[in-house]
């Protein structure tokens, strides 16, 4: 009898440890001592990548979700810095063992995405290709190593790699992204805010990712928004390029998104413009599987006005311009365009190109409105200063085809129409 109740006192101390066990894991897993480890570990891989993350504190449960708190990212190389006031998960600790695929919502509040301009850097350029190239097999030859390896070993290794399925396979979840904010921290300047209550809304389920988004811009000529919806269709095994056998649908929508922001980001070593301007757009990209590509759709660009970068002395301002867009890429990745037409302040162009038998051909004609072109690029165009063009219209017909690596270009001036003046003398002349 002694014994019996020694083994059930036994399995009962066993069994209420097992419960205490399982009843502290939650406690135990949102302990700073744990978040510590964690942190430190990942801020150990990140070291070389300069990146360093901390967190203010993460708890979770057996059935309520994980919730971290101030979560912060800085990466001093990149110049960029994220924090997070909130992130929380619907799944607990039971329906993520139960289901380990499936991570509910997760949502992230308050996102402040901080890009520090002076830290941006462009990639380096070579500045001599042949050099590079004769360098790269010297060294191959040195090692022994042949220039261009063999296509069936290549083809074996691809084989190799692409077995099994995409780690995204059976799984399913939904972010949303709430109120996200993008700065830019300049030398002596507040940050200013290049885009404003930022929203996604993706959702994941069987290999199909629908998702949502729309942000807002602000400067001083105004608010602009941006608004995204679409699908893609996600392959569930690995077989050649992923952007070849992936299909994917979106109808983008600008209206007035200041360009200013945008153009703030570039770095200071860019020749890139700084200034205002207004894109409105209403496009259509859809991408099928063999990576065929259209982006289709009207483009509006507005109340342009600007300067610097590569216009150097000269300050465009343009009212409008206005595309109508039908861009495409077939399954052979030529681009081609069935149809564009532009009108702007310095003119109109209606323009086709396509690939057929006889190889590349591009057509087009347009009407160029001089006076308007030579009055906002003139030390672009090297306009003599002492030229007046009071009107003047020019009609341009160009041919363009390329057939076996040879470019011919046909370029007929239908019509030239000038009045102006050049020293005071008076100019005119029609044809």
């Amino acid at each position: 009898m002694r014994q019996v109740k020694k083994i059930k006192i036994f399995i009962g101390s066993v069994a209420l440890l097992a419960i205490a066990a399982v009843a502290m894991t939650p406690l135990f897993l949102s302990s700073d001592w744990v978040k510590n480890i964690v942190v430190n570990k990942v801020n150990s891989g990140l070291s070389k990548n300069s990146g360093n993350l901390s967190l203010g504190g993460c708890e979770i449960g057996w059935v309520r979700g994980l919730i971290c708190t101030d979560i912060s990212y800085r990466d001093a190389a990149q110049g960029y810095r994220l924090d997070v006031t909130r992130l929380s998960g619907t799944q607990g600790l039971f329906s993520l063992i139960r289901y380990p695929k499936n991570f509910g919502t997760i949502t992230v509040d308050d996102p402040v995405l901080v890009f520090d301009q002076a830290s941006a850097k462009l990639p380096a350029v070579s500045q001599n290709t042949s050099e590079s190239k004769k360098g790269n097999e010297r060294d191959a030859k040195n090692t022994g190593a042949k220039s261009t390896p063999d296509a069936t070993v290549l083809a074996k290794a691809d084989e190799g790699k692409q077995k099994g399925t995409w780690f995204w396979h059976k799984m399913g979840g939904n972010l949303l992204l709430n109120r996200a904010i993008v700065k830019l921290n300049q030398a002596d300047k507040e940050p200013s805010v290049l885009l404003d209550q930022g929203f996604i809304d993706a959702l994941l389920a069987a290999d199909t990712l629908n998702f949502e988004l729309s942000l807002e811009t602000e400067a001083e000529n105004g608010k602009g928004e941006a608004k995204a919806i679409g699908v893609v269709k996600l392959p569930s095994v690995k077989q050649g390029n992923l952007l070849d056998v992936l299909t994917a649908e979106m109808q983008l929508i600008l209206i007035d998104l200041q360009t200013e922001p945008f153009l703030a980001l570039a770095p200071k070593n860019a020749s890139i413009p700084k200034g205002q301007g207004k894109l409105s757009a209403d496009l259509t990209v859809k991408s099928t599987e063999g990576g065929g590509l259209t982006v289709r759709g009207p483009i509006t660009l507005a109340d342009v006005d600007l300067t610097g970068g590569f216009f150097a002395e000269d300050h465009p301002r343009v009212d409008q311009l206005a595309l109508e867009l039908d861009l495409q890429r077939d399954t052979l990745k030529n681009w081609f365009i069935p149809e564009l037409k532009m009108i702007s302040d310095f003119g109109t162009l209606d323009l086709q190109s396509g690939e057929g038998d006889q190889g590349i051909q591009i057509k087009g004609a347009g009407k160029i409105d001089l006076p308007v072109l030579l009055t906002q690029f003139p030390h672009l165009l090297k306009v003599q200063e002492d030229l007046r063009l009071e009107s003047g219209l020019v009609t341009i017909t160009v041919d363009l085809s390329k057939e076996q690596e040879i470019l011919h270009v046909q370029m007929r001036l239908s019509r030239i129409s000038l009045v102006g003046r050049i020293s005071n003398p008076f100019l005119g002349t029609a044809s």
